[in-house]
């Protein structure tokens, strides 16, 4: 184990952090770090403990979420959070959260809840996740083969809010895996390695173990820094179409209520089509509607009645969409 007084040569990898995630932000506040006991999150903890330290400044606390899909392993993984927070007097927190339905999103799901939930309970002001530069490759390409739109390839996001006054930073989302594994070499830093992380199996794993390997090999050594140029201009195309939607959404809504929206059809004209989707977008997550299960083909249909006859069609959410003249009523029944 490693301590923090050593005089160890690793003022990179925490200067990396601190440009993503600047002291001042946090100084001042309660701060929950999210650790499993993998590399990643480990090497998160060290380095924000290491800037603690050195500024005398900042409010840090260990959230460890304990699936018990992996039984005895599981167990030995909080073990190892909550021994390493009494090194390095740290307060764990510890949550036991066994889901019925064992799919990785079902766990990522429960998982944020807790998150929230516990940022509540502490007063935290952020919560941090240990997701990487690797990790951000990865869910492209899955999203890709799934045939995912502009908003999927944008990626994980560095930043969301869990709550008002509680955000979710991921801060290493510019580090790569080996620069972890450095970082933890240098400091003789132990981490849990978890099996199902080798397992071919998961989709994820397949990438990162055989696909992502192939292309680097065979076809572009720079393969996934190629992948992230292209979330970079999906962002930038995204920010900007979200721009332009805004300002059409101003003129469209003749009437809004949490049930209802009445569109002018006839606002719509001379916009692009890429652009009125957005809008529709805009305005259906602005009332709180569930969007999970609407697809591009929905989308398209939607789009289509603004222009189309008298009609009426049903949409995932149970909102009730009327074609009327020249105005289009959402309704959630």
């Amino acid at each position: 184990m490693s301590d923090f007084s050593e005089q160890v040569d690793r003022p990179a990898f925490e200067q990396k952090l601190m440009a993503g995630f600047a002291i001042a932000k946090w100084q001042d506040v309660r701060v929950v770090v999210t650790v499993s006991g993998g590399a990643d999150s480990v090497s998160l903890l060290c380095a924000l403990l290491a800037i603690r330290n050195k500024q005398a400044a900042g409010d840090v606390h260990v959230l460890h979420v304990n699936h018990r899909w992996r039984a005895e392993q599981s167990d030995a993984d909080q073990q190892f959070v909550e021994d390493l927070c009494a090194q390095f007097e740290v307060p764990c927190h510890a949550v036991v959260l066994e889901v019925s339905e064992k799919t990785e999103e079902t766990a990522r799901l429960e998982r944020y809840k807790v998150f929230l939930e516990q940022a509540r309970q502490l007063g935290a002001r952020y919560v941090l996740t240990a997701h990487t530069r690797d990790d951000q490759v990865e869910t492209l390409i899955d999203r890709v083969f799934r045939g995912t739109g502009l908003s999927g390839l944008k990626g994980i996001p560095r930043t969301r809010e869990l709550d008002h006054g509680i955000s979710l930073l991921r801060p290493l989302l510019g580090h790569s895996r080996e620069e972890v594994l450095s970082y933890l070499e240098q400091l003789g830093q132990e981490y849990c390695e978890d099996s199902t992380n080798q397992s071919l199996d998961f989709t994820r794993n397949r990438i990162r173990h055989e696909l992502l390997p192939l292309l680097k090999e065979n076809y572009h050594a720079e393969a996934d820094r190629a992948v992230l140029r292209l979330s970079e201009m999906a962002l930038e195309l995204s920010e900007y179409l979200s721009t332009e939607a805004a300002v059409v959404a101003e003129r469209v809504v003749m009437e809004s209520a949490s049930d209802l929206l009445v569109l002018n059809c006839n606002s719509f004209v001379n916009v692009a089509s890429i652009v009125v989707r957005e809008v529709l977008i805009q305005l259906w997550v602005g009332a709180g509607w569930p969007r999970q299960s609407m697809t591009r083909g929905h989308w398209l249909q939607l789009e289509s009645l603004l222009v189309g006859e008298q009609s009426v069609v049903m949409f995932p959410g149970e909102i009730r969409a009327e074609k009327n003249g020249e105005q289009l009523s959402l309704t959630r029944r």
